[in-house]
């Protein structure tokens, strides 16, 4: 599984109602499972931010 499908699947579980609302506004269609949220992952592209000099 894509590190991003585990981003949206985080989200969707501590803020569903806010979940649901973004892939709305972004065009997508969720059922509020976990599933759709995964699939989600899979179209949007993540970039990740870390201070310099910390591995992780």
């Amino acid at each position: 599984m894509p590190p991003a499908c585990g981003v949206t699947r985080g989200y969707a579980t501590c803020h569903p109602a806010a979940a649901r609302r973004l892939c709305a506004l972004m065009g997508f269609a969720v059922d509020g499972g976990l599933d759709d949220y995964r699939e989600v992952g899979t179209h949007i592209p993540f970039v990740r931010f870390t201070p310099r000099g910390v591995n992780t």
